[in-house]
Order: C-alpha cells, then structure tokens, then sequence
C-alpha cells in the first residue's frame, strides 16, 4: 500500500513539474518575446525555450555564460540569470571568497539581474560538515550577506582586513585629473608621496595628498574635494609665496572652496526620498552641482561611498555608487584593455536612474590631450558587462595641437609675404598638366587652404583641364593620417570643389 501511494504521489509531482515547464518551438514564441531577447543579448544564438503558465523561458550560452533569462508573453523582461565561472567573477568577490570562506567549495556561481536587484549569488557547500549556503555580492563585488539552506541569514565574522577609519589610500592615477593638473603646473619640482581619500567630522568624498622634492627637502599637504578642486594648502611652504606658483596660502584659494549647503535648503521631497532610502547613512554631505541637488554620502554596511541626484525640484534623477576601477566586470576590462588600451581610468561609477535602467560608467582620458578642463569618453555598459553605448569625448590631441600651431605660424608667415607679392604665374603662361609649387599659388587660393583645411598640408599642385577651362587642382594630406584630398580652383583662386583623393 505504502508502495503503491509513493508511485502516485511521484507521478503527480512529475505531471505538475512537466506541466510547469512545457518545452516550445521558437517558431511558436512571439516574434515581441524574441525581438526584446535580441535588444538584451545581441547575436544570441542556439536558444532552448521554455514556457511557464504564460512566460517564456530562454536559455542559451552568451559570453562564456550560461543565460537563462525570463520574459512576459508580451515581450516585458523579468529576469536574467547568467552563471559564471570563478574566474571571471570581480577580483574584489574572488578575494572575499578565499579569505573568508576557505572551507567551501563553490558549486555555482550566478548573477541574477531584475528591475530591482542586481547581485551575485555564490552557492557553496561546506567540505568539512556539508552544509549548504549562498553568499551574496553586489555587482561591483562587495559583499552583503549569507544565507543558509533555507534561506535564514547568517552572521558570520569577516576578515576584512580594513585601513584607518575614515582615510583610504589611493594610487595617484586614480586622483582626479584636475588634482594631477593643478600639482604639475604648481608644484612642477614635488612628487606625490602619499594620497588618501578622506571621510570624517570636517571632509567628505576629500583627497588629502602629500607633496615632497626628489631631495625630501620640503613637504606639502594638499586638500581637494571631490571634484578636484583645491580645498586648502598646509605644511612648511604654505605661506613662502601669493604669485599662483607654489606655496600658494589658503586666503588666495578661497575662491575655490566648494562649500557643502545647509539641509534646510534642499527641497523636501529630495530629503525625504534620500532618508527613506539610506536611513543609515553617515558622512552625509548636500551640493549643488548646475541645476541639481546632489547628496554624498558613505554606506557603512557595504563600505562604500555613493551619490544621489535631484533635480531643482528635488524629483529624483539617479543614484552613483563609486566603483574602484580594479573591480570592474571581467567583461568590462577586456573591451577595455582591446579598446581603449593608451587611454587611462579617471573613474568608474555604477548608475541606477529614475527609470530603473542600470549602468556602469567607465570615463577615460589621455593626459596627452591638450583640453582645460579635461574632457572624457564616457562608456556605458550593462551590470552584466555588456556595452550599451559609448559618448566619445571631444579631444584635442597634444601633439596634434602643437603641429596645427606650427602649421599656422608658418601659413601666417607666408601669407604676410604673399600679401605683399603675389608670386602667382600669369594665367596666359600656364598649359594643361603644368606642376605648380606652393607659393605659386593665388593668394587666395592659399588663404583659403590655410583657413579650411589647418590640419592639412601641401603635396602637390598642377594645372588640369576640364571642359577647355584651365584649373588648379591641389593634393592636400591631413597631418598624422592616412587621408588625402583634391581641392580645385579657378585661374583666379575661387573654390571650386574638394574630393576625397
């Protein structure tokens, strides 16, 4: 009898389970399903689909993972579950991992993402007694928590190891580039020591760095806040000049301190929304950066520094978690390092906007770039590492800049002469296939050159034919690139056209 009821009771846990997850041709998902799979995972391939009550299921391998991702029947995303292997999980979620939970033994690894939540969730099982447990990660790899089999947290004591409260160490690459400017035009004949970012009673988000000569002769203590901007100047040369040079005092700096504003002047909906949301945040701090409100604030229970953005109606736009460039996606540093390998981190944030969209946000920069302020590209990708977008920023290169006012020195020089002596060669001398040098030109010929085309410089010129008319025809190449044009004019100097050559 007992037999008998055992054989029931699993047939009917496998009708009810082969019920729940009933497999489907992709002929039959909805081309909605299908299209919005593809926006998320461009060029997926080789999808085995599912269908629970009225979801579809997709699963199928993409970037070295395996995906399982869970759609509406009208093609609304729910939840994407893409399992890992250890080694391409942040090396910051690696490192916790060893150091803490030596005794286990990873089973899975999975990051699961939904409008709400982003997290890695590492299953172990202990070696020594065989119990199950999950760690949990956020996206940048910090640790959050534990759980038991059952899902019950777990307290545990963590080998954090940690640095002085309030003052972490940063490597002077990761300094903001207008810290690293404003040492190299004032402090031209100091180093940079030591570099901390610092949070306490009087500085929030600040960057304390230490200055010294090759000889150790003198030292220097400069403060910026986290935009860069110089705060205050101290140690022994503080005081020894005003003329903008070093040893610049704190009574002519003034004009650059960013002071935080009062709460009280925040709207009330920001301040409300920001309480609810981080009711144990500590080194709380309000700015206004343009036209939004904008709140730093350090989370102790993840050890980590954020931001929220209001905008003047205090309407919340987005929420920046500070990423340490080091812990970024695996994904993320292989394009990175294939894409981008001459260019420099200046920071890496994890977004969360108004709209729930999720993004990491890596800005780049060459410190041969000539622009004041720096610019940078900003490049976008999902929390699974995927790029989303890139906005490329408006460079001047260094040496680019340098040849270009080269170049124009040169032209202004020979357009002086030229103003003075049109060494142009009458019109009734010349022949069809005739070579011309450059300052046989028209005079308006090379002042049109020089104004349109700066980056350009002279190859060759000759006299062509088209339709018995006689023309200039000049061969111009950009300096620095493998690009050549045809500029025409006529015998009086007047643009004609320009082709690529």
């Amino acid at each position: 009898m007992k037999k008998t009821l055992f054989f029931l009771a699993f047939c009917f846990g496998f009708m009810v389970f082969t019920m729940a997850q009933i497999p489907v041709k992709e002929s039959d998902v909805p081309e909605t399903v299908k299209t919005k799979l593809g926006n998320l995972f461009p060029g997926f391939s080789g999808v085995q689909w599912t269908k629970h009550n009225t979801n579809y299921h997709a699963a199928f391998a993409y970037d070295d993972a395996k995906v399982l991702v869970k759609l509406s029947e009208i093609g609304k995303w729910i939840t994407s579950e893409s399992e890992y292997q250890l080694e391409n999980l942040p090396r910051s979620l690696q490192k916790h991992l060893s150091s803490n939970f030596g005794t286990y033994k990873v089973n899975r690894a999975i990051m699961v993402e939904s409008k709400d939540i982003s997290e890695y969730r590492i299953e172990m099982i202990d070696t020594v007694t065989s119990n199950t447990m999950t760690a949990y990660y956020d996206i940048t790899g910090n640790f959050v928590r534990q759980a038991d089999a059952n899902g019950n947290d777990q307290n545990i004591s963590l080998n954090n190891g940690g640095t002085e409260k309030g003052r972490h160490p940063v490597h002077p690459k990761e300094l903001p580039s207008s810290v690293n400017s404003y040492i190299i035009v004032n402090y031209p004949n100091h180093i940079i020591k030591e570099s901390y970012i610092v949070n306490n009673e009087t500085y929030q988000n600040a960057y304390l760095v230490y200055l010294n000569k090759a000889d150790e002769s003198s030292n220097v203590e400069l403060w910026f806040d986290f935009q860069g901007t110089l705060i205050k100047i101290g140690g022994p040369e503080n005081n020894t000049s005003n003329n903008g040079k070093e040893g610049r005092d704190d009574k002519n700096n003034k004009k650059n301190v960013r002071q935080p504003i009062s709460e009280n002047k925040v709207p009330a909906t920001a301040v409300q929304y920001f309480t609810k949301k981080e009711p144990k945040a500590d080194e709380i701090r309000w700015d206004t950066i343009g036209k939004e409100y904008v709140v730093s604030y350090h989370n102790s229970a993840r050890n980590i520094d954020c931001r929220m953005h209001f905008d003047n109606k205090g309407a919340f736009v987005k929420q920046v978690t500070i990423l340490s460039p080091k812990d970024l996606h695996p994904l993320i540093q292989s394009y990175l390092d294939e894409n981008y390998y001459d260019l420099e981190v200046e920071s890496a944030e994890a977004l969360v906007m108004a709209d729930k969209k999720k993004y990491t946000v890596v800005k780049l920069f060459s410190p041969d770039w000539a622009n004041d302020p720096m610019v940078y590209h900003e490049i976008y990708f999902s929390t699974s590492g995927r790029l989303e977008k890139e906005v490329l920023a408006n460079y001047i290169d260094g040496d680019e800049a340098f040849r270009k006012q080269q170049q124009d020195e040169r032209n202004n020089q020979f357009n002086e002469y030229v103003d003075n002596d049109d060494l142009s060669i009458d019109e009734n001398a010349m022949v069809d296939g005739q070579m011309i040098m450059y300052k046989e030109l028209p005079s308006k010929t090379i002042s049109y050159l020089s104004t349109n085309y700066p980056d350009y410089r002279f190859v060759e010129g000759i006299i062509i034919s088209d339709e018995n008319m006689l023309e200039y025809s000049v061969i111009i190449k950009r300096e620095g690139y493998n690009e050549r044009k045809r500029v025409l004019f006529d015998m009086k100097g007047n643009f004609l056209k320009a082709e690529d050559f």
